[in-house]
């Protein structure tokens, strides 16, 4: 922080560099998969399988941001969160 900067810039920046990279959006995906398992009407058993797995892809290397699973449906939810393009969104 520059003596320049307001607490509430520094804040502002923080929020804006997280959302660069999804994170916010993965952290809200947590929590709503986290609410649907407690208040669901449906039995849902959605279980942590794996955070950041890496993959290679066409020879390049990268991870998934993380995997849930309900292993008594053998489903699995995938999640890779990116930001969007703010030129194509609002």
């Amino acid at each position: 922080m520059s003596a320049k900067e307001t607490p509430e810039q520094v804040a502002t920046s923080f929020s804006e560099e997280l959302n660069k990279h999804g994170y916010l959006f993965q952290e809200t995906m947590v929590a709503e998969i986290n609410r649907i398992n407690v208040s669901s009407v449906f039995t849902v058993d959605w279980r942590p399988w794996a955070p950041e797995l890496p993959v290679e892809v066409q020879g390049v290397h990268t991870r998934i941001d993380f995997i849930y699973t309900n292993e008594q449906r053998n489903l699995y939810l995938v999640f890779e969160c990116k930001r969007s393009n703010p030129a194509l969104s609002n």
